[in-house]
């Protein structure tokens, strides 16, 4: 982890790199890790709009209603920037189930 708490998976679900957050999960990063400020991969990725990378996340099990920093939860990013495509995955219990 970087000296912010971020992890690999972290900075890269942070930049949208989908091929390097896949082999992360497949290498056993762990996908709830979060930096010091309470940012989990998934709540960066969503954020930051890269939705493929969030997909990536939810289907590796990622919860998307948990917040780690009293902020925003993924699925409540989700609905502020209308995305509905994870709003589907998410509320269709979709998530954890690697396709």
């Amino acid at each position: 982890a970087r000296s912010d708490g971020a992890t690999p998976l972290i900075h890269a679900s942070s930049e949208g790199r989908d091929e390097i957050v896949s082999l992360l999960i497949l290498n056993g990063a762990n996908i709830e890790a979060v930096s010091n400020n309470g940012i989990s991969s998934l709540l960066f990725a969503c954020e930051r709009g890269h939705l493929s990378t969030a997909k990536i996340l939810l289907h590796a099990g990622a919860n998307p209603y948990i917040s780690y920093n009293e902020d925003n939860t993924p699925f409540q990013v989700a609905i502020e920037k209308e995305y509905r495509e994870l709003i589907s995955i998410m509320n269709n219990g979709q998530w954890g189930q690697y396709i």
